[in-house]
């Protein structure tokens, strides 16, 4: 059976009557702050130019759009073992950190993206602090997805001796986009789920749930604020090809 679209000609209000946003007549934008890449293009930081600053080890290729519908840039590393690069948010070729993860706000992150021999390679999506190779020394404070020669992770931190780590993925299939969604309640846990994604359909293959906790709500978070990035190393020849199709986080205000 189809179906057919809810309407509302008044509109929907996510303020209370009283609040001088009570009657706009959409959910107020200002409610949460997002980023949001779908990479229908891809901007390269410059002299006044926000967008995406890279560092890597050798020459690889890339980006290149994609001729395919919902807009995918891919990459290669260089052909050595250890050739890598990694993008950051930035202004010409200083990050900003525009991310921070507090108790009492709730937080989404998702990404989607593909490798072409996962097991081979890896690969970080997410937010960490300012860091030129995070593959290479992982960053004190990080939220994302990282893909560890095919093991795929959801991980949330503050120092590597306390990160929470969960499995979503022990076997990647080579070439098949996943596509990872996270939730942080605002509490004490994050939850990650991860899909495939095969001629547009979504197939949920691992979730996982992390305690965030210690002693106090939300404790084991990142603490301080973080960039975007991502970042990807060969672990072989390289020369495997590294296909992203969105980046996207949000935090209540």
């Amino acid at each position: 059976m189809s179906s057919v679209p809810v309407r509302y000609p008044s509109g929907v209000a996510s303020r209370p009557a009283d609040h001088l946003y009570g009657n706009f007549p959409r959910p107020d934008p200002s409610q949460v702050w997002q980023f949001f890449d779908d990479f229908n293009g891809f901007t390269i930081s410059a002299a006044g130019v926000t967008g995406w600053h890279l560092d890597e080890v050798n020459t690889g290729t890339g980006p290149t759009m994609l001729d395919e519908f919902g807009g995918v840039v891919q990459f290669e590393a260089d052909t050595a073992q250890g050739d890598n690069y990694h993008y950051q948010l930035a202004i010409n070729t200083t990050p900003f950190e525009p991310v921070k993860l507090i108790a009492g706000k709730k937080a989404w992150l998702s990404t989607c993206f593909s490798i072409e021999d996962a097991d081979q390679n890896s690969v970080f999506i997410g937010a960490h602090i300012t860091a030129d190779d995070i593959l290479g020394t992982e960053p004190t404070d990080q939220f994302g997805v990282r893909a560890l020669l095919g093991v795929l992770t959801c991980i949330a931190g503050k120092t590597a001796s306390t990160e929470v780590v969960g499995t979503l993925v022990a076997a990647m299939t080579d070439s098949v986009r996943y596509a990872i969604y996270m939730y942080y309640d605002g509490k004490d846990t994050v939850r990650c789920q991860a899909y495939t994604v095969v001629s547009d359909v979504y197939t949920l293959v691992g979730s996982a749930s992390l305690d965030v906790t210690s002693s106090t709500a939300g404790d084991l978070l990142p603490d301080t604020e973080m960039t975007i990035a991502f970042a990807h190393e060969a672990n072989d020849t390289g020369t495997d090809k590294f296909q992203l199709d969105w980046i996207h986080i949000s935090r209540e205000r």
